[in-house]
This record gives C-alpha cells, structure tokens and sequence, in this order.
C-alpha cells in the first residue's frame, strides 16, 4: 500500500506549530477516495456550475467582445507580462508563485516529495474519464471538446467585433487551459500557505488575464477556469478525509522549508501585500447601477470550504459570510451565468484573494472565537489579521484566546472583546457603543464612539478615542494615545505608558471612590502621567506608585536620592476638583504624599526610619532583616525589602531569604541516621534468633538485605517552617558469628534517596552509606554498637529568585545498646538502653542563582540521644523448620545538650552574616515499633515491620522488609 507515515520526530516538531497533528495518512485511499468522486464533480461543472458558454448576441457574448478588444491594445509593462505569461512551461508560472511566496529566500518545493504529494492529489482531481475518448483526461480538455467555442482570433475581426455565424466556428477556446493550470497551482500553494493565499489567487486571476491580452481567450474563458477550480478546491476540503490529509502534508511542507531556511516559517515567507485589484476578477465591467449585495444563502453550500484552511477558528455560515461579503458586484461580468434561486450560478462572483483578507460586511453579530484547531496548521487560531473596511448592521464579538488585527476602516455595529486580544490599526467608527468584558483591545488607529470597560484592557497604543471611555470594575487603561472624555469608576484602572508614558484627554477626567490610578517613576524624573485639557474631578481613588519596569523594591540610595523631588502625575488646564483618598504602595520604609494645586497633582517620596528587623515576627526574619539592614544601598536584595507593600510582605521576603531548607536539610540527617542504626540493632537481634536455631558452637554467618520507605513530617514552631520529607532505599549487609556464636561482627552498606519540601522551597539528597557493627552475649547481657558514615550529594531549589544548591555532607554516628533477654514460655522480654552519636556536617554552600543566593562554610550539627525500651516477641511454630514471630517494640528516646539547630549564611554578594535556625530537635519522643518475622527455615528469615517517631512537632513513620541468610 502506498503509504505515508509520519516520523516521530517530525510529528513531535509539528508541535510548534499547531496543537494536533494526525498520525498518519493514507495516500492510496485518499486518491481513490478522490477518483470515486470525481466524475460526479465534471457532471456538475458541465451540467450546473458551468453549463454554458456565452450565447449568441447576448450581453455577455458583447462584454466578452469589447473588453477581448479593448484588452489587447493593453501596451507597456502589462503587454510584457502578459507575453512572457504564453509561457507553456508549467515551472514559469510555478516560478512567479514561488516569488510571490519566498521572494529571495532560496526554497525549492518542488524538491519536497510532499509537496508532490499534493500536488499530485489535486492534478489527479481536475482530471475525469472522458466518455466520448474512453480514457482519463484533463477536466478542462474535456469542457473544452463539449463547448467547442471558437477562440478570440478565430470569431472576431480586427476591429473586435464578432464576424458572421461565429458560433458556427468550432475551437477551444472555453475553459482557458492556461488558466485552469495556473489556477491547478494557485489551488496547491494556496493551501500549503494559506497566509499568502490572497496573492496568489490574486497572481492566478492575473495569468489568466494576461491570455485576454495575447488574444488568445475570452475573459469568461479565464472566468469559467477560476470558477471549475474553485468548484474543485471546495469539494476537496468540503470532505474531512480528503481535507485532513491536505492538513497532514502541509504541515510536513511547512516544517521542511522552516528547516531549509532556517527560520520559522512566517519569516520565510515574503511580508504580505495589502492591496488586492478586485476589478481583475470581472475585468472591471459591470452594469452602471448599483446592485445589493448578495446574501450567504445564495452561495453553493460547499463554498464556504474555500476557506476552511484560512479561517480554522470559524465556523462554516460564517466562511460563507465572508464569501457573500468580499464577493464581485452580481450585475458584473463575474456574476454572468447567475441564476436567480441556483446557487451553482454562484461559483463566478467568488472574490477569493479579497474573502483571505477577511470580512467586508457583518450582516448579523459575528461571534469569532480565536483558537487552534486540527486544521490550523498555519496558527490563524494564535494571530491573525483582517485587512479588509468592514460595514454592516452586526456587532463583532471576539471570544477565544488568539490576537486578532483589524486593519481596515470599519463602519459595523460594535465591538465586545470578552477573550483573547483585538487590535485596532485603521478608523473605527461604530454604530453602537463598544465594550471590553475581558481580554484586551488595542487601539493603534482611532475610535469614533463611546466604550465601556468592564473587564479585561484597552490599552492605547499611540491610538486615539474621539469619544467617552467608562472604566468600570476589573477595568484596566494602559499606554500611550488620546482619550476624549474618561470616567474610572470602582475598582477600575489607569496605567498610563507601557512603562513610563502619558494619556492625553481631550475634554474632562473623572476618578470615583475606589478608582485606582498606578503611576511609574524612575530616577531620572520620569513619570507617568494624565494630561486633561479640561477638567479633572477626583471624587476618590488610590495613586500607587511603582519604579519603571522594576519588580524589585525602592532601594534606599533611589529614596535618598529622591527626597522631596516632585512628579506631576495629573494637570488639568481648567482646574482641578478633589482629593484621591490614598496613595500607595505603603511601603514599610518608604513614605509617598501628594500636593495639590488649582492646576495639578505632584509625588513625593522618601525614605522613613522604621528599620527591617522591626517588623519581623521570628528569630530567623529577624537574622535575616539584620543582615538586610547592613547590606549596601545599591544591593539589589536591599532595593527589594525597601519598597515592600506591608509587614505581610516583607516577613515574606524574609522567610524566602533565611535559607532555612538547607538547616532541615542537615538536620533531617541526623534524623534519618536512625535507619541504617536501627537496621543493625535489629539484624545483630535477628542473628542472634538464627543462631538460636542452629546447634551451638558453629559460628555462622549471616547475609541480609532491607528495602524501607520513611516518611516524616516536621511542624512549624515559633521561628521555623514546617516541612516534610520521604525516604527510601535498599541496605545490605553480612556478618559473621565468632567465639561458639558468643560474638557477632559486620559489614552494612546501603543507598537512599531522601526528598525533603517546605514553604516553596525543596531539596533532595542521593545519600550513600557504610557502616561496621558487631555484638557480643555476656550473659545474660547482650552488647550490640556501631559505626557508620553516610556520603549524601544535595540538591536544593528556593523559589526565592529560583536559588540552586548543590554540595556534599556527610554524617558520621556513632552507638551502642545494652538489652537483657528474657525467654519466657508464651512471650519473650528484651528490656534494652541504646545510646548514640551522630554528627552531620556539609560541606562549602555555593548555591546558583542571583542575588537571592546564599553562601555558607563548613559548619556541623551533633545530636546525642538515648533510648530506653523494652522488646516484646513470641514465636509460633508452623512446622518443624519455620516458624511465625510478632513482635512489638515501646520505647522513650531523649536527646541531650542544645536541640538547636541551626546554620550560619550569608549572600552570595555580601558579607553580613545571619544564622538560621531549623525546627529544634524534640527532647523526648515515643518510639512505636510492631512487626512479623517468618523464619522460613533454618538458614533464612523475613521480616516486615512498621515503625513510628512521635514527639514535640516531629512525626516519622517507617515501613521496611528484611530477609537474612544463615550460611
């Protein structure tokens, strides 16, 4: 089967350009499925769509005559073209598109086996089995020998009017086989690059015309070629089978020439032209009264597929809207064959360069909801743009996510943005007032009636609006341009600029209570600002004040520097009313106030003397803000705490910057050295059970392996965040018995992986261990100790500034357990004292980032801690060889010295120390332990437990399977 089969990798580049792309399509079935239909399409060409040529002494047959005549006596530039257009060179005319489509961008499509694809598809559906000759032919051929109408040169004399019985003279003249062909490319091209569709329909309609100029066609003869290929086109996108595989090669074209020229595709092809000639398409000749548009209902029905790859995101009625719309005038040559009630009369008046440029007229509201879709490979559905003056009795209503640009002059009902984003380039004058309920308008031309903003942006610019604007709540007006008559009611607001800028207004400026007015200002004395050559009336509203394009804070270098500077953010040249209720931000350490006057409104800033620590409600904010308040003026952390909003703010700064994850980090190892220690207690206890079932004096060994999963949960307390974490891993080990299995020694290794998260920041650890362990049984004592060293490899992520660490600790420990069996008949009693030591320590700090970073030194943490419990177990015999055990463990652990923890940091580009201090280590704690052992024969036992940590704001659970080896 002849197949095409997209590549992984190009369906996954496909991405970049469209949401959805189809898997795979079928060539053979898809020609097939074109070859089934396409006589069904040459009997509606001949039989509906076009049924006639011109008849004798009809009014078309003497528009046909004069404008042959009045053609040829075209001279110059046009007279060139068109004789070079005699070309039969099918690449000459394919040449000139590829101009059109790439200008001096070296692409070669027809080195692009799905371009051939394509192409191939389309010539195969202009092609039809021709009863009389019984073979396959060319649809136009056919038409050709079934009209038989005589050329230009054979039917009319030299003065251009028709000679004698000129019907009688049999030619093939009617299609134009020049035109047909050239229309077979544009067709091709024009889906492949829908955005350059209206250029080259434009250059199609062209090369057709030029064959009236040599002589050698009718201009319905070039008409009736553009209407069978349109007709065509719309068949083949009309069916989804047919229309998706066109989709599927297209994006393969696309993708292959943005490799080739190395760009995206849009910047590969050429900028587009505005200006369509729409008198081309009837060759200027109409009847000298106006006629009503046409309607579209009065279009064919698939017509509207014309453009279903140039407007994705519509639905069909409206492509056929805009079909009707852009259509030639119904009383001009194109509309010659119409038919009153015959929709298949229609095919001529199809203007489709100018319908790619968008509507002309809005017969009813026209709801455009912008989005991507299956067929919207060239992403209309992200951005797209109407060239064309649009009128009509309709309001435009934009929904969806994408950007649409209206360039033309429109005269329509209204606006209503309510998604996504409108652009205004040219006048816009409307019938009814507009509105914004969401998304953003942008006016870069001008507005000529009223617009109320309820939610979502106008934003200005350079643009004007000769008329009233009503902020009103969610409102935002931002930018640059004129506003006649402003009112910012509640909750609506004003930012003049794109950074620092300006808004003109015509007439008068209204401020309500609750109205918010943001105004920039940078060092240099710019500012924002509203110019009103009327009045200002200010009923109420807050100013807020922020630095040009600034996330970070005033510093107080800026503050000092500004002290008492003015900014006249509002003047009105006749006259200022009211007062603005506020003005913000409130920055802790900064202090804004207005002054008026009859004529403006001036800004001043400075700093005031409330120092950071001061509004800290923790140890740690407070070592942080110290540390602030040492930094230099122009540090870029000291600019961010200086213009912080309220005390909510700063603390939250101060949170971010204490680096407190890298304290849990560390102490979450001591807390987790308890694995790789309990998990010797507990085999030097197992190798003792196995030893207990073999005969005495043999001194075996023992093999083990332990796979855990631990997760633990730290609470906040009156300084520290809370945070949790989660380990899991794998530990093995062997070990020997010695001296009649009176002495046990050990080797144990392990891995774990340990995540740890709390207040947006988070680290994990890849922790490596090694430890040696022994016991010994002097009755009726049993000592058991250890050693062990863990390498860890951290990684730290802040959300402060997107901070990075990656360094090394390590934690050495060191313990040791007395426990005195007690074997009873029905329940065995271990009472037991452990003690421990365990120091972490990390290596040098240097995290990645800015100027959020830290940097620390080496430094430790010790933990001494001890526990006091008693064992429980007792073992059911299932036969002779195994054996069932429960066993239960309560304990009370206490930790001794100072259960501080805590770390010493500074910033990556300052020296000011500040220590940061995690969750202290809990005094005391109650361990929980319950589990079964399987002693599965003499030589092996299972073992799966859980295990429970609670104390004072710290909780750890532990669930882990063993199995150990007798050898």
């Amino acid at each position: 089967m002849k197949t095409v089969i997209i590549p992984t990798a190009i369906s996954l580049l496909a991405l970049l350009y469209t949401n959805i792309s189809f898997a795979q399509i079928d060539i053979e079935a898809t020609e097939k499925h074109i070859i089934d239909k396409r006589n069904s399409w040459l009997n509606d060409i001949k039989n509906n769509v076009i049924s006639n040529s011109p008849l004798k002494d009809s009014k078309i047959a003497q528009w046909d005559r004069l404008i042959s005549h009045e053609y040829t006596q075209i001279t110059d530039e046009r007279l060139e073209r068109a004789k070079a257009d005699k070309s039969q060179n099918s690449n000459y005319v394919f040449s000139t598109f590829n101009t059109i489509l790439f200008g001096d961008h070296q692409i070669d499509l027809t080195a692009n086996d799905h371009y051939h694809t394509i192409k191939d598809l389309y010539d195969i559906s202009t092609r039809a089995y021709d009863e009389n000759r019984q073979r396959v032919r060319s649809i136009d051929f056919i038409l050709k020998e079934h009209f038989q109408r005589g050329r230009p040169y054979q039917v009319l004399d030299k003065d251009g009017n028709y000679i004698a019985n000129y019907t009688a003279i049999r030619g093939s003249s009617f299609p134009s086989g020049h035109t047909w062909n050239g229309f077979k490319q544009a067709a091709v091209l024009a889906t492949l690059f829908p955005e350059k569709g209206d250029e080259i329909f434009a250059r199609a309609i062209e090369y057709g015309e030029s064959r009236v100029i040599v002589g050698a066609h009718f201009p319905t003869d070039t008409i009736a070629s553009r209407i069978g290929n349109y007709y065509l086109l719309s068949q083949l996108l009309a069916d989804d089978k047919i229309a998706k595989s066109f989709v599927t090669l297209a994006r393969n074209v696309r993708e292959e020439t943005a490799i080739t020229c190395q760009k995206n595709i849009k910047d590969c092809l050429t900028a587009s032209s505005h200006h369509i000639n729409d008198e081309v398409g009837y060759y200027g000749k109409k009847e000298p009264e106006e006629k009503p548009m046409i309607t579209p209902n009065e279009l064919p029905n698939t017509a509207a597929h014309l453009l279903r790859l140039r407007f994705s995101y519509l639905n069909k009625e409206q492509r056929q809207s805009i079909l009707a719309s852009t259509a030639y005038p119904i009383n001009s040559l194109a509309g010659w064959d119409v038919k009153k009630d015959k929709p298949e009369t229609y095919w001529g008046l199809i203007n489709l360069p100018r319908a790619y440029q968008g509507p002309t007229h809005l017969y009813d509201n026209f709801i455009v909801v912008q989005k991507t879709n299956e067929f919207d490979f060239a992403n209309f559905g992200e951005i797209d743009e109407w060239k064309n003056a649009i009128t009509g009795t309709g309001q435009l209503i934009k929904k969806g996510s994408g950007t649409l640009i209206l360039s033309g002059e429109n005269t329509f009902a209204g606006i209503e943005v309510n998604q996504g984003n409108l652009v205004l380039n040219a006048k816009n004058h409307y019938s009814k007032p507009s509105s914004i309920n969401g998304g953003s308008l942008f006016i870069k031309g001008q507005l000529n009636s009223p617009l109320d903003v309820n939610k979502g942006a106008l934003i200005l610019d350079n643009g004007k609006i000769n008329s009233q604007v009503a902020l009103n709540q969610s409102g935002l007006l931002t930018g640059n341009g004129q506003i006649n008559h402003l009112t910012v009611n509640q909750e609506a607001m004003v930012s003049p600029g794109h950074s620092i800028g300006t808004i003109n207004i015509a007439d008068s400026v209204i401020f309500k209570p609750d109205s918010h007015y943001l105004v920039e200002i940078n060092a240099q004395g710019k500012h924002d600002t509203i110019k009103s050559q009327g009045t200002a009336v200010l009923n109420g509203g807050t100013v807020t004040v922020s630095f040009e394009n600034d996330k970070n804070k005033l510093s107080k270098q800026q503050v000092n520097n500004l002290f008492d500077t003015q900014y006249t953010i509002l003047s009105a040249e006749k006259g200022i009313s009211g007062k603005f209720e506020t003005v913000q931000p409130n920055y802790l350490f900064i202090g804004t106030t207005l002054n008026y006057s009859p004529n403006a409104v001036t800004l001043n800033i400075g700093r005031n003397n409330t120092s950071f620590d001061s509004v800290a409600t923790t140890q740690n904010q407070k070592s942080v803000a110290q540390a602030l308040d040492k930094l230099p003026t122009e540090n870029s952390l000291y600019k961010s705490i200086l213009k912080s909003d309220s005390k909510d703010e700063a603390i939250s700064v101060f949170n971010a910057l204490t680096g407190q994850v890298h304290t849990d980090v560390l102490s979450n190892q001591i807390n987790n050295s308890r694995h790789i220690r309990e998990t010797i207690f507990k085999q030097l206890r197992f190798s003792e059970s196995l030893n207990r079932t073999k005969e005495h004096h043999d001194n075996k060994g023992n093999v083990w392996a332990k796979v855990l999963h631990d997760w633990d949960h730290t609470a906040s307390d009156s300084n520290a965040e809370s945070y949790n974490t989660s380990t899991y891993g794998v530990f093995l080990g062997a070990d020997q018995r010695f001296y009649n299995d009176k002495v046990a020694l050990g080797l144990a290794t392990g891995f774990t992986k340990n995540t740890l998260s709390g207040h947006h920041n988070s680290g994990s650890s890849d922790n490596y261990h090694l430890a040696i362990y022994g016991g010994i049984q002097l009755d009726p004592i049993t000592l058991r100790a250890g050693a062990g060293h863990a390498w860890h490899h951290i990684n730290t992520h802040r959300s402060v500034s997107q901070s990075i660490g990656n360094y090394q600790t390590q934690t050495r420990q060191a313990f040791v357990e007395a426990a005195y069996p007690l074997k009873a008949n029905i329940i065995n009693i271990e009472p037991f004292a452990n003690l421990a030591y365990i120091n972490a320590t990390n290596n040098t700090i240097r995290e990645k980032g800015n100027r959020a970073s830290l940097k620390a030194d080496k430094q430790h943490i010790n933990g001494i801690l001890s526990t006091l419990g008693v064992r429980l177990d007792n073992q059911w015999k299932l036969n002779p060889r195994s054996s069932l055990n429960l066993y239960g463990e309560l304990g009370w652990q206490h930790q001794y010295g100072n259960l501080a923890r805590g770390m010493k940091f500074t910033f990556a580009d300052a020296e000011p120390a500040f220590i940061s201090q995690g969750s202290s280590a809990a005094r005391n704690g109650a361990i929980i332990k319950t589990g079964v052992d399987l002693n599965i024969n003499n030589n092996a036992k299972l073992s799966i437990n859980y295990s429970k940590l609670a104390a004072k704001n710290y909780a750890d659970n532990n669930i882990d399977a063993r199995i150990s080896l007798m050898f």
